[in-house]
């Protein structure tokens, strides 16, 4: 099986870290500034607030089925807003109970959250933005009341536009993207 890479640039993920470090710090409410930016069709429930924001670095990674390249795993380190690495992102191996096999998980304190794509909105030369519902949860601290994650401005990660490859030929593409992760707010939580 052959295997194509696009190499990330270590300058375009620090160029990514800076510029969302500067969006984050310079909002007052997460909720309401992001709201400004977010297409409509990925925005998080109004019975929702965000959580967390973390910055994911890896690579998208495609399979070629005879006829297209088909999106198969992801594998990135997730990074907070100091730049700490604090977990990673993949995909598992059969959907969950749920449908959902997009994981992120954090190993200090163990937690993880999988969703399903709920929605996405189509990019200019980059992966979409989506809206994903979670289906599975474990731990308390970092994922465990999640109930929404969005990939939000991502950068490269598109599979090659050559057809020209041999079944279960493997592409890895680099991106970036913010990722946050919402809760249900604790007003509307039904006791």
């Amino acid at each position: 099986m052959a295997a194509k890479t696009q190499a990330l640039s270590p300058v375009l993920g620090l160029c990514f870290v800076v510029v969302w470090a500067s969006l984050v710090s310079a909002c007052e409410d997460t909720n309401n500034n992001l709201e400004r930016v977010v297409d409509a069709a990925i925005r998080i429930p109004k019975c929702h607030e965000v959580q967390q924001d973390l910055f994911g670095v890896g690579f998208q990674i495609y399979t070629f089925n005879g006829s297209s390249w088909i999106s198969t795993n992801v594998s990135a380190d997730l990074f907070d807003f100091k730049g700490q690495k604090i977990g990673f992102h993949y995909f598992l191996a059969e959907k969950d109970f749920g449908g959902g096999q997009a994981t992120w998980e954090t190993t200090n304190p163990s937690s993880r959250v999988t969703a399903k794509a709920v929605a996405s909105v189509k990019q200019v030369d980059t992966i979409p933005e989506l809206l994903l519902e979670s289906t599975n949860t474990t731990g308390v601290i970092r994922f465990g009341s999640t109930s929404f994650v969005q990939r939000l401005f991502p950068r490269r990660g598109l599979p090659p536009s050559v057809q020209h490859a041999k079944v279960g030929d493997i592409y890895t593409s680099d991106y970036t993207a913010l990722y946050t992760f919402s809760y249900k707010k604790k007003s509307l939580v039904q006791k």
